[in-house]
């Protein structure tokens, strides 16, 4: 049995749906070693706990990239060429009279296939879903828990209302709550999102063996095999046949193989994870359906207009039918699936790679990667060499000249020119769709099959990683089912709510915004590794364990090993043996790929292998800056920071409506009503508002019992300060930039005297009287004695001119100042010194939001007037919050 703090994650799903397990990619690899037998090394990022040591290794860069492997650059010679036409787009949207085509000489793949396969010995498997746990507390099984709750959520009579209406000629099912989105019975998509359901709940199945989801995947696939049965000849979709139709006459309709890819992918997951033969019993019927009708296309028109037909976006349906082969074989020998697959390797795709060239620019991504993953696909079915290869030089395009720090790649859905990312990035930008999760999804899935099929290259490993902790896991909207992203904004000033193109929202709903996502993605992240021996009292493995290279340095290890190398272990193994890993991660820098002069200075900050976003920063710029100062700036948050931070509220009592303090324009603001509700989330906050409205409250820099100051949330080294000119002035923020102390009279601006609220005392209610304990209070100016923080000069002026403050999504709200206020003489009776009382006495609630586990302190030198100070955390943390990712030092 193995745990993990950080195992590895299925969460991607992309736009809008959601599912997908936190566990697929439990790409704990089994390695064949002759040497050791079998041994399990992780590819996650973990920690070595030094004892004694070694040399600290020191050899890496501060600023990283993303993949380093060796890639054959030079055209494969053992294949022959033939002529195609290929176009200047495909994808969706192809129209054969929009999209022009020109005749080129390609190298030919063998189609169909029809020689004997010999397929290779894969040096690494994963290790089965059943034998990985996630552990409560950890963001994974979090995000896990989340997605198991959505596909319980959605009804079986949802999932199927589409293919009904299909089989049944628009039969309505009673009570059926009719999905939207793609998945709208209108949508020529329609039905690829049951695919996805299927693939994830066997997934999630094989980890938990939950009794209900099993409950709910046997009735689905059994109505599928009604449905199948309705239709007969074996096919079945939730779209009818006549879409198939209009593909073959290469006229415009939407993707129908890419489809039929998802439901074939979901049925064969069915098979292989949860045993159900029904599944690989529609799988096999439908593939055996497609065969017969691609086969009679080219031979009726030909093979080269059946590679035009797939200029249409089709999924991976090569990939799908040679993965059904993959578990065929074994059962019936046929030998059609491979025939049929191979009619679905796009030489338009494929032969530009075979001779050494990119044509990747302006290639819409999730198309060309669902059709390189059947690629690879096929050199685990068949053996032929030259498609890993091919996979191996398309990786090296994408990832070292197209990808963002996160490992994402594509902007608007398509590849930019290589080396050319910087222009998407742009500040005021109107779409910042960069990243489309379905290609980060897809990259993870393709990077993954090289890793197996190269043995263990570690540098696969390390973009696994890198994708899965910045792409993956921060697709999912804190702990609210069915809240995915289907991109992930990189600019700057961007935010993850913020409209995408079509979209309302960058999240998307549980039933509103079924848009694509993939079967399943997982992740590690930095934290520590434990493995628990289950192994036979004889049994004698090694154990080799990834010592990921961002981490290399600062490492010591009494085991020899080098950066980026495994670390083995070995000894006589005895059941509740446990090794321990912890690995530093230090911060660093990871330059944008554009050596273009605008932008050959953009840099992302990360720590480790975790992208980390400047939370609150519009447009991060250090002009003439070097990496190694922007590094400097940063300081982790104090351990103790969290359980400071307040969020004061104006007591409603005795006229005094409700109101929280926030800060906007560098002022100290009352928002007038009551807050939001905020995101679902592990920790408090998520959300613009949720930081303008929490105060860091610590001993007051005037020294002196009962002196509190208070920082915001998101601005470290500022502080609230009394306006210079002393009563009737609205409270301002003091910011000192690093290593900068504060003068006497800064530190008695910006320290308050706690009082019990001046309101107990003039109402005498009996509920305040005291109770400073209870965290009610008044704030006296040490600078202005007889002062005090109020809303009582706001509220008699009236509105404001801050009215129409807007906060993150939230509507427009009159604010009020808050002003230091001289408390006015006389009895308690007196309604001047009730009212005062009422618009001057606060509640101390716990801070609206929270720092991550992981976070720093951005803060400026004093030379950097231009960089005001932020919070940085991790960009998998990052919820509704504004934020950029890239720092300029031009």
């Amino acid at each position: 049995m193995v745990d993990r703090r950080w195992p590895f994650v299925i969460c991607s799903l992309q736009a809008a749906i959601a599912l997908l397990m936190v566990t697929q990619y439990c790409s704990w690899f089994a390695i064949r070693d002759q040497s050791l037998g079998t041994v399990r090394a992780a590819d996650g990022a973990w920690r070595h706990q030094a004892s004694n040591g070694a040399s600290r290794r020191a050899d890496w860069p501060t600023s990283v990239s993303i993949l380093r492997v060796q890639v054959p650059t030079a055209p494969i010679s053992n294949l022959s060429t033939h002529s195609v036409s290929c176009p200047i787009f495909s994808g969706p949207g192809y129209d054969a009279k929009r999209h022009k085509s020109h005749d080129v000489s390609l190298p030919a793949f063998e189609a169909p296939f029809e020689s004997t396969p010999r397929p290779p010995l894969l040096a690494v498997d994963a290790i089965p879903l059943s034998d990985v746990r996630l552990l409560a507390g950890s963001a994974f099984h979090a995000a896990f828990e989340t997605n198991l709750a959505y596909l319980k959520l959605l009804s079986t009579d949802s999932l199927l209302l589409a293919w009904r209406l299909t089989a049944q000629g628009g039969k309505w099912s009673p009570g059926s709550l009719r999905l939207m989105g793609w998945e709208h019975t209108g949508s020529e998509l329609r039905g690829h999102f049951l695919g996805h359901w299927l693939s994830a709940s066997a997934m999630a199945f094989a980890a938990t063996r939950d009794a209900e989801l099993r409950h709910r995947m046997t009735e689905v696939v059994e109505e599928l095999g009604k449905l199948a049965a309705a239709h007969g000849s074996g096919y079945l979709s939730a779209f009818p046949p006549s879409f198939l139709d209009r593909l073959e006459a290469i006229t415009p309709v939407w993707a129908p193989y890419y489809t039929l890819h998802k439901l074939l992918a979901g049925l064969l997951q069915q098979y292989s994870l949860a045993g159900s033969h029904k599944a690989l019993e529609i799988a096999e019927a439908l593939g055996e359906y497609i065969g017969k009708r691609v086969r009679r296309l080219a031979a009726e028109k030909g093979l080269a207009h059946q590679f035009k037909t797939l200029n249409q976006e089709c999924g991976g349906i090569n990939e799908a039918l040679s993965d059904a082969l993959w578990h065929l074989a074994s059962l019936t020998g046929k030998a059609e699936h491979r025939a049929t697959a191979s009619l679905f390797d796009k030489p338009c795709l494929l032969g530009p790679l075979a001779a050494g060239q990119d044509a990747l620019t302006g290639m819409h991504g999730n198309t060309a990667l669902a059709l390189m993953l059947g690629a690879q696909r096929r050199f685990e079915v068949t053996g032929e060499a030259h498609f890993t290869a091919l996979t191996q030089r398309f990786v090296d395009l994408v990832v070292s000249k197209r990808s963002y720090a996160t490992g994402g790649s594509t902007h608007n859905e398509l590849w930019e020119a290589p080396g050319q990312l910087g222009h998407t990035l742009a500040h005021g930008g109107a779409r910042h769709e960069h990243a489309e999760s379905c290609t980060t999804h897809n990259m993870v899935r393709l990077v993954g099959m090289l890793l197996r099929a190269s043995g263990g290259a570690l540098a696969y490993a390390d973009f696994i990683e890198r994708a899965l902790l910045n792409g993956v896991l921060g697709t999912q909207r804190g702990s609210e089912p069915g809240a995915m992203l289907y991109f992930m904004p990189l600019g700057t000033g961007v935010s993850k709510r913020k409209p995408q193109s079509w979209r309302h929202s960058g999240w998307s709903t549980p039933f509103g915004d079924f848009c694509s996502s993939p079967r399943a993605c997982g992740g590690a992240a930095p934290g520590s590794f434990s493995f628990s021996s289950a192994l036979h009292p004889a049994a004698t493995p090694g154990l080799k364990l990834r010592v990921e290279r961002a981490a290399a340095e600062g490492v010591h290890a009494a085991i020899a090993f080098r950066s980026g190398s495994l670390m083995r272990v070995e000894r006589t193994w005895r059941e509740g043996d446990e090794v321990s890993l912890s690995l530093p991660a230090s911060l660093r820098t990871s330059r944008l790929p554009d050596e273009r002069p605008k932008y050959r200075r953009l840099f992302a900050l990360l720590h480790g292998p975790v992208v980390l976003a400047c939370v609150g920063c519009l447009r991060p710029l250090l002009p003439g800056g070097t990496e190694a100062e922007l590094l400097e700036m940063l300081e982790p948050v104090p351990a103790a920071a969290s359980a400071q931070l307040r969020t004061l509220r104006r007591i409603e009592e005795r006229g005094a409506p409700p109101g929280t303090l926030l800060l906007h324009a560098d002022r100290l603001w009352l928002r007038e009503g009551r807050l939001p509700a905020l995101p679902l989330s592990r920790r408090r906050g998520g959300s613009d508002l949720a930081g303008v409205v929490t105060l860091r409250e610590v001993a007051g820099l005037g020294g002196g019992d009962n002196l509190v100051s208070f920082s915001p949330f998101g601005r470290p080294g500022c502080w609230l300060a009394a306006p210079q000119g002393g009563s009737g002035g609205q409270v301002e923020l003091l910011c000192l930039h690093r290593g900068v102390q504060p003068s006497p009279e800064q530190a008695r601006r910006a320290s308050w005297r706690r009082h019990d609220p001046l309101l107990a005392a003039a109402h005498g209610s009996p509920h305040l009287r005291g109770c400073a304990t209870r965290g009610f209070q008044s704030y006296e100016s040490l600078h202005a004695p007889g002062c005090f923080l109020s809303t009582a000069a706001g509220a008699e002026a009236g509105a404001s001119s801050a009215t129409g403050y807007e906060v993150g999504d939230e509507l427009a709200t009159r604010l009020t100042p808050v002003t230091l206020q001289r408390k006015p003489s006389g009895e308690k009776e007196v309604p001047a010194v009730k009212r005062f009382a009422a618009l001057s006495s606060f509640e101390e609630a716990v801070g609206a939001a929270s720092y991550p586990a992981a976070a720093w302190f951005l803060r400026p030198s004093p030379g950097r007037p231009e960089l005001a100070s932020a919070v940085v955390w991790p960009l998998s943390e990052v919820i509704d919050e504004t934020y950029s990712v890239y720092f300029d030092l031009q």
